[in-house]
Formats: structure tokens, C-alpha cells, sequence
């Protein structure tokens, strides 16, 4: 086929590798710096069919370094954007968008329906559901994390290879991009890398990263490799448990808050310092996390609340500590208020 010629061609490769990967199902969860790259590669090189599912939406911000998308597409699903992009790329291949996100009742359904799974969110609580649904399913799955200047990647729950507890045992706290930056050509190097995984894994041919960290320093043009154990006892888990910040399932959109402050929804607080809330707010309310963590929450806060800081970060922790604390409905708003500004609600 003239499409996959120059993939055919190479001798450890071949039309049997080219058929593997034809015949292979892929769960990319998250079209964002990271997805982008995985996503373009993993279509343009003919693997099957590609299930790519996202919430977010386009932003400008996200335009430094998410290559799939352009100015025209902001404020539209990225799954969406994403899968209209790939099927101009590749018309032979299947992509199906989801526009929600990954969270513990979708999760094992989703893992199971597939072949592989791709992880590259921000949310290390996301990382925590996916791998402990591919080990249920007995599912492999490319881990792949970014951050300022430098990268890691990985392939988990792989022939008997390590899980991603087997490195982190349990999730911690940690920013995401939105608060630390990343330098826009850094998702390209570690996505790129990560589709070539996905490819090997698919193809069943040899030296996948099982076992072992890559980790790329792009300000001083380094990598190192960091060898990974395999721990039995993580392997025993036979269910999905409680994952805190779970895929930004507890978030709202910017579009689902104005529709709620258009009916009149006013229970928004502001969980950022006090300089911050001078310097401009989306309501009066304000609750700072540092408060929160020192267990001081105010009479008049009520359940069914809409919290938010600058990037979406503390508002997520801050929803943790209230729900500790018996309220229920509670939602983070997603980008925070610097996605609020730039999408010019202030």
C-alpha cells in the first residue's frame, strides 16, 4: 500500500507489522500536548482504530504546543477537533471522539474495548485510574508526563513488566502545566516517543520501555533511564477504588458555569490568597485553601458550591477537603480564573 510504503520497507517492520497495527484498538485519553503528537503519528501511520476522549475545550493558551489545533477551532471540544483533523489525514482508519472525560465508572468498560491505552493528562489522578484499570483488564498502556523543561515516559502493565505503582505506590500532590508552564516543542518530543512505543507494543516487537523511565531534560538536551521494579503486591488489586482529582470529573466548564450564573447560580467561591482576590474575581465569595487546610470553613458555605483558583489546581484540592467534610455536590471550575479571563468572561 503506497500509503505505509516507507514503514513497510524497513525489515524489522514489514506488512505483518503493518496488519498488526491495522487490526489494533487504541484508547488515547487526552488530546492535549501530549495526545496531539500521539494521536497525529498513531492515524498517519495506520493504526486501526483510534478512540480519543477529551472534555476540554480549545483555548488559546493550549495553542503554543497542542499541534492539532488552529485559532478557529477555539472554544470546540478538542476530541472533536482532534478527530476531524485525523480523519483528513487518514480517511482508511476509525476515530471516535469522547467528549467526556475518563473517570471510575467509564474506565474498565472503556480499557477492556481496547487493545492499548495512551495516558498523557495532567492529572496524576488519571494515571492511578488507568493503571490500575489495564492491570484489571490486563491491559498494557504509555504513560507519559510533562513539566517546565523536562519529560518522562514509560510502558506499564507490559508482558509481566512493572505497573505505574510499582513507581509511584501512591498519588501525591503535583502541579500540571497550568501552573508550572511547559515549553511548547517539549509535548512534541515526549508524544512523538510515546506513539513510537504504542507502535512496538502493537507490533510485538522488541526493547518497548517496560521496566524503564526515559527522561528527557530539553533545557540541557539530556535523557536519562531509570530502571523500574516489578512489585507483586501491586498486581493483587481486583477493583477501581477512590481516585482523588479522578480525570477532572469533579470540574465544570467555563460555558457550563455561565450557564448556571445565567439562571442565577451565585454559590462560586474563590479559594485563592487574599492578593489574588483583589486583583480580580468572578464572585464576592472567598474561601483561600490555606484556610481550608487548617480546618476553618465558613457557617454560611452551602452544598452544591462551584470553587476555583488561578489554574485549577488548589480548587481541586480545596473540593477534596470540603467533601472530607460531607458536602457533596461540589465542582472545580476547569482552567481556573486564568481561563476565565481569556476567555473574556471578566
Amino acid at each position: 500500500m503506497e500509503r505505509y510504503d516507507r514503514q513497510i520497507r524497513l525489515k524489522a517492520w514489514g506488512q505483518k507489522s503493518q496488519d498488526l497495527i491495522a487490526a489494533s484498538r487504541v484508547l488515547v485519553v487526552g488530546a492535549g500536548g501530549l495526545g496531539c503528537p500521539v494521536l497525529q503519528y498513531l492515524a498517519s501511520c495506520g493504526v486501526g482504530e483510534i478512540t480519543v476522549m477529551d472534555a476540554d475545550k480549545v483555548s488559546l493558551s493550549n495553542l503554543q504546543r497542542q499541534i492539532l489545533f488552529s485559532e478557529s477551532d477555539i472554544g470546540r471540544n478538542k476530541a472533536e477537533v482532534a478527530v476531524e483533523k485525523l480523519q483528513r489525514l487518514n480517511s482508511e482508519i476509525k476515530i471516535t471522539a469522547l467528549d467526556y472525560f475518563l473517570d471510575k465508572s467509564n474506565a474498565l468498560e472503556l480499557v477492556s474495548a481496547h487493545d492499548l491505552v495512551i495516558e498523557g493528562s495532567d492529572n496524576f489522578a488519571c494515571k492511578y485510574l488507568v493503571n490500575d484499570a489495564c492491570l484489571i483488564a490486563n491491559k498494557p498502556w504509555v504513560s507519559g508526563s510533562i513539566e517546565g523543561f523536562t519529560g518522562q515516559l514509560s510502558v506499564f502493565n507490559y508482558n509481566g513488566g512493572p505497573s505505574y505503582r510499582c513507581l509511584f505506590p501512591e498519588q501525591g500532590q503535583a502541579a500540571n502545566c497550568n501552573e508550572i508552564g511547559v515549553l511548547g516543542t517539549l509535548p512534541g518530543m515526549v508524544g512523538s516517543m510515546m506513539a513510537n512505543e504504542a507502535l512496538k507494543v502493537l507490533a510485538n516487537l522488541p526493547n518497548v520501555y517496560s521496566g524503564k523511565l526515559l527522561q528527557i531534560d530539553a533545557y540541557h538536551n539530556t535523557q536519562l533511564v531509570l530502571n523500574i521494579q516489578r512489585v507483586e503486591k501491586n498486581f493483587q488489586r481486583r477493583e477501581l477504588t477512590d481516585y482523588q482529582l479522578t480525570c477532572a470529573s469533579d470540574e465544570i466548564s467555563t460555558e457550563d458555569l455561565l450557564n448556571r450564573i445565567d439562571k442565577g447560580f451565585e454559590n462560586i467561591w474563590d479559594v485563592r490568597e487574599s492578593h489574588e482576590f483583589s486583583a480580580g474575581s468572578i464572585s464576592n465569595k472567598f474561601l483561600p485553601l490555606s484556610q481550608l487546610e487548617n480546618g476553618i470553613i465558613p457557617e454560611e458555605i452551602m452544598d452544591d458550591i462551584v470553587l476555583y483558583c488561578q489554574s485549577g489546581i488548589r480548587s481541586l484540592r480545596a473540593l477534596e477537603i470540603l467533601r472530607s467534610k460531607g458536602f457533596k455536590q461540589i465542582k472545580s471550575l476547569q482552567g481556573g480564573y486564568k481561563k476565565w479571563q481569556e476567555e473574556g468572561h471578566i
